[in-house]
């Protein structure tokens, strides 16, 4: 056997084996369907081309070299077929193909039909004969170029122009392409005569190209060789038993079946031929079934459960508890190294981290990422899942440790994604891995929007159940002044009626002590009544003039029981000359009751429960307002982001961390500004408050507008 035979036969074998591989791994994707009639074209030219240059008879040698040309002209079809597949460039040169299928099948029919292509073989390499050119075989030889430089373009611009996983995977396939062809071109060579180096080993160049080939895909993730050569072990073993034994019976024990039937002795082994080849497809998908179940039972276990997962998603109505449940459950299935998941946040500009595993993970996974973040970027180019080592360098530059980043995006808007490390030993994630996350990242995304939705709605129930309680205080307000006006009267009148009856002065002392406590009870609860009136009457939403300290002494008449029974010392240092801002008394009132709901949970475990509350001009054109409390204080870390949403220094299930965020607001609509202070854990804290003060506007002024003049009561 010559090293051409030898060359064309080893590429024969591994263009084959390969074209299995592919197929058993995947037979669904169009990529492997048609990298597989490639590599079945490539193995029909080859072993037709071994043995056509092996026969010693004419006739079968020109035969042989019919049939070793159906592949010449499907190869090059079929290569830029596989490459504009697996670029996703098909549908663009659809007609390019169609024309290439048409020139394939026109010199297939001539191939058979005429001698323009084949008209005779002679020796050649020795005793043996090899093909002359006809009329036509240089537009098939020109074609064939044609068709492998377009293949060979279509990959090395993709080449220059990709990164990560898919350059690796190109690179490979471009330069190993490039070798076997041009080593394998030396194949055409011997019908013009023509053997220069390295013929005959050009065939070896095109055994070493699918194996470059075959390297690629399986390296670089179009398949799991570890199911595809399992897939072909079963094949072969069944195969072989199902071939293996008629055969085997008709060799061995053929004197024994001639003996028992006679001339008719070949139906035995046939009809066992066809029972074994009947029950032979069952025996495979059985035990190929069995033996995928035990090599992937850990990967489908977590597999079913992040589909689970995606079942229940759907049912949750907050973001949080969603997104520790996505995030629970990713670490317990999956048990990857670490995973983060983030959350768009408008407010920030920026997506916030809402999950972290391990806990004390902080150093990988940034707390927020702004919108212009490496990797939120790459995600919002890609629209889909990531790789790392499709990113190459570029997963280096994101400063995130990451195996795949999986989006959450609706209607092209980013609102979540989920950052994981790598699974245990090291093991790729695998296409049916990617398959159900791109599952999860649909559902999740469903689900937040879904979170949303029912936030806004409860949003909007909550706003109208304050408002009903508003409108309830505001008429339990004027229901209560009502009798508190009566007994104020009255207390004037009995003083009268005592003071004309007569009575010793000793008696009437007595009588008036207990009428000033009633009267100063009273006067008590109608000025408190008066602050909830004010506070719980309908928000017109107008800003207008008002004095600075009718806020606080309005505040006070309505919080001041709370001090009293939680044992708190207020003071307030209010100045006599009156500061007039401009804003909305109902709203700064509420700010105050903020301001004091968090004292008065800092003071509950310290023994110095004080608040002071000092209003202040700073200058001719700002007022301060300052709210300082001897609680547990602040941490230094929070008081930058004291003021964001979602940010609370109480425990979980006391804050929703959205009060001083409220209060943010409210004070930027009056143009002013917000900041805490605090010195530390147990050293207490403060709020103060600067608004702009009212020019040109006085007391006076206020009087004359109807505004009522507020009491000034010491506290």
């Amino acid at each position: 056997m010559s090293q051409f035979s030898i060359g064309a036969y080893l590429t024969s074998i591994a263009t084959l084996s390969i074209a299995f591989l592919v197929l058993f791994y995947n037979n669904k994707s169009a990529t492997n369907k048609i990298f597989c009639l490639y590599s079945l074209s490539i193995s029909e030219w080859s072993f037709f081309t071994a043995s056509h240059a092996l026969s010693r008879s004419e006739r079968i040698s020109f035969l042989l070299a019919k049939m070793m040309n159906i592949g010449v002209p499907l190869i090059p079809i079929l290569f830029l077929h596989f490459c504009l597949t697996l670029l996703g460039y098909r549908k663009k040169y659809k007609k390019l193909l169609l024309v290439g299928y048409g020139l394939s099948a026109f010199f297939i029919l001539i191939n058979f039909t005429t001698p323009f292509l084949i008209p005779r073989v002679r020796p050649k390499l020795g005793h043996h004969f090899f093909m002359d050119g006809g009329l036509l075989y240089p537009s098939l030889i020109a074609y064939f170029a044609a068709y492998v430089a377009m293949g060979i373009y279509f990959l090395s611009r993709a080449y220059f122009t990709s990164s990560g996983n898919v350059r690796n995977q190109l690179k490979y396939l471009l330069w190993g392409t490039l070798l076997g062809y041009a080593l394998g071109v030396t194949s055409f060579l011997p019908v013009y005569g023509i053997t220069i180096f390295p013929y005959p080993f050009g065939n070896y160049g095109i055994a070493i190209y699918v194996g470059i080939a075959a390297y690629a895909i399986i390296k670089y993730r179009l398949l799991d060789i570890n199911i595809a050569i399992t897939r072909v072990a079963i094949f072969v073993v069944v195969y072989t038993l199902v071939l293996g034994i008629p055969f085997g019976l008709a060799a061995v024990g053929r004197l024994w079946l001639h003996g028992m039937f006679g001339d008719q002795w070949f139906w035995a082994p046939m009809i066992l031929l066809l029972g074994l080849a009947t029950l032979g497809p069952f025996l495979y998908l059985y035990l190929q079934g069995r033996t995928e179940r035990l090599l992937l039972k850990e990967q489908h276990r977590y597999q079913n459960a992040l589909k689970e997962l995606c079942k229940t998603m759907t049912r949750i109505r907050n973001t949080d508890e969603l997104i520790k449940l996505v995030g629970t459950t990713l670490v317990e299935a999956v048990k990857t190294s670490h995973v983060a998941i983030y959350l768009k946040d408008d407010e920030y500009k920026a997506c916030k981290r809402k999950f972290c595993f391990p806990e004390n993970n902080h150093t990988h996974f940034d707390e927020l990422l702004a919108l212009d973040h490496p990797l939120v970027k790459v995600l919002n180019q890609h629209n889909k899942l990531v790789l790392a080592e499709e990113l190459g360098k570029k997963a280096d530059k994101t400063g995130i440790d990451f195996s795949l980043a999986i989006p959450c995006f609706i209607e092209g808007n980013l609102l979540a994604f989920i950052v994981l490390g790598p699974k245990p030993a090291h093991q790729i994630y695998t296409q049916d891995d990617l398959t159900v996350f791109e599952t999860l990242s649909y559902s999740m995304a469903l689900s937040i929007e879904n979170c949303f939705f029912w936030q806004e709605i409860e949003d909007r129930q909550r706003k109208e159940r304050i408002q009903e309680m508003d409108t309830f205080s505001y008429s339990l307000a004027h229901e209560i002044d009502n009798p508190m006006a009566i007994i104020l009267g009255n207390s004037e009148l009995l003083k009268i009626i005592v003071e004309e009856s007569g009575v010793n002065e000793g008696e009437r002392q007595e009588v008036f002590h207990y009428l000033d406590y009633i009267f100063e009870a009273a006067t008590r609860v109608s000025a408190m009544v008066k602050a909830i009136y004010d506070f719980g009457k309908k928000d017109s939403g107008d800003y207008y003039h008002l004095k600075l300290s009718d806020v606080v002494d309005g505040f006070m008449h309505l919080s001041m029981p709370e001090f009293k029974y939680q044992r708190i010392v207020v003071s307030v240092d209010v100045p006599e000359e009156p500061i007039i801002i401009y804003g909305n008394v109902q709203h700064l009132i509420g700010v105050l009751r903020n301001f004091a709901r968090n004292s008065m949970h800092a003071l509950q475990h310290v023994d110095e429960k004080k608040i002071n509350i000092k209003v202040e001009r700073v200058n001719a054109d700002l007022a301060r307002l300052t709210f300082s409390d001897t609680g547990e204080g602040i941490e230094a870390e929070k008081i930058p982001i004291v003021f964001m949403p979602f940010v609370t220094t109480k425990a979980s299930s006391e804050g929703s961390g959205m009060g001083l965020y409220y209060v943010k607001r409210i004070i930027d609509t009056h143009k002013g500004k917000v900041r805490a202070e605090s010195a530390g854990k147990g050293k207490g804290a403060s709020v103060i408050l600067e608004l702009p003060i009212a020019q040109g506007v006085t007391a006076e002024d206020l009087e004359k507008q109807g505004e009522p003049r507020k009491s000034r009561r010491k506290f």
